[in-house]
């Protein structure tokens, strides 16, 4: 079942979409593109902008099987602590007076 702009609740938690099951217009994903200094969230913080501004549906069921390799980037603390920064960074300074 498709479920309607309840998405952007779930995300304010944690990233629950795979971009392997995303579909997209090209125009809404060359607007907001991914930013490649978050190297292994730049996912989710595409994900959140594109829900920030549009109608996004889901359906719960699982649509892509993961398989993460030894060597993976998800993996890494250090570059998720340096993305985790940017992330921050990015969304928190337009509020900081």
């Amino acid at each position: 079942s498709i479920k309607d702009n309840s998405i952007l609740d779930r995300l304010c938690c944690g990233n629950i979409i795979s971009t392997q099951a995303i579909l997209i217009k090209t125009s809404i994903a060359k607007k907001y593109k991914f930013n490649t200094k978050m190297f292994n969230i730049e996912d989710y913080d595409f994900v959140l902008r594109v829900a920030i501004d549009n109608k996004v549906s889901y359906t719960p069921e699982v649509l892509v099987d993961l398989y993460r390799q030894s060597d993976s980037i998800t993996d890494s603390y250090d570059k998720l602590k340096n993305s985790c920064l940017v992330m921050l960074t990015l969304w928190i300074s337009p509020f900081v007076y």
